[in-house]
């Protein structure tokens, strides 16, 4: 809300896995964030991880594109997610994240969208949802964030150690995703949790950048902005 460039992170598919999602945070592209954060007045310390968004639902297995056609999804409160959920052909309903148990427990809706950790511990799978899905259309990131003002008004070494402590963060959060959230997956197989890969990812893929990102682009800081995060990941621009 304070600098809608940085809601370029949230366009469907710009990471198509998690090394990809590191090294966007990371270096050069986290230089350009940042810049895009300094000036609406904060700065961004480091950016930990929450996994991707995986889609759970009570009804069926979702192997394709067409298996999403007519289910109910909570989302969070996101023009992104929600343009891109119509894009796939679901029906996506902005729940609060304190609703959203009793919501899937009362079938308001059919599914929602978080990584193992979150959907374990939240215990999903006692409200109805049977149905899991690796589906790598958006990261949960999570910026640690101070203020500028703030920041400049610090002597150098505390500057660097504010810096310093954010690279530790991130370091710790990333071995603690990555060992949990396997962790955490085991555990709902075990207890019952059916997991699916996408037969057609492709497909996916295809609709988002078609519908989503040409929708989106100018909410997100536009085009230029866009391509200048993209150039800087190292990765082809966006052509549309």
């Amino acid at each position: 809300p304070f600098e809608k460039k940085l809601g370029l992170l949230t366009l469907p598919y710009l990471f198509d896995n998690l090394d990809e999602v590191v090294a966007g945070t990371n270096g050069k592209p986290a230089e350009l964030l940042n810049s895009y954060a300094i000036k609406a007045g904060f700065r961004v310390l480091t950016w930990t991880y929450t996994d991707f968004r995986y889609i759970s639902n009570s009804k069926r297995p979702i192997k394709k594109l067409a298996d999403i056609q007519g289910l109910k999804f909570r989302v969070p409160q996101s023009a992104v997610l929600i343009a891109s959920y119509k894009a796939f052909g679901g029906s996506p309903t902005p729940i609060s994240w304190a609703e959203t148990f009793t919501a899937l427990q009362q079938g308001v809706v059919d599914g929602q969208c978080y990584g193992y950790i979150g959907f374990k511990s939240m215990k999903f799978n006692e409200a109805n949802q049977k149905y899991l899905t690796e589906v790598h259309y958006t990261y949960q990131l999570q910026p640690l964030v101070m203020s500028e003002r703030v920041y400049r008004k610090m002597k150098p070494e505390m500057q660097k150690l504010m810096v310093d402590a954010g690279k530790y963060a991130q370091e710790v959060v990333l071995k603690f995703q990555k060992e949990n959230a396997e962790s955490a997956k085991n555990e709902l197989i075990a207890a019952g949790l059916v997991v699916d890969q996408l037969e057609d990812e492709d497909l996916w893929k295809k609709a988002a950048m078609e519908k989503v990102w040409p929708e989106m682009a100018d909410f997100v800081g536009g085009k230029d902005a866009i391509n200048a995060y993209l150039k800087a990941c190292g990765k082809a621009p966006w052509n549309n």
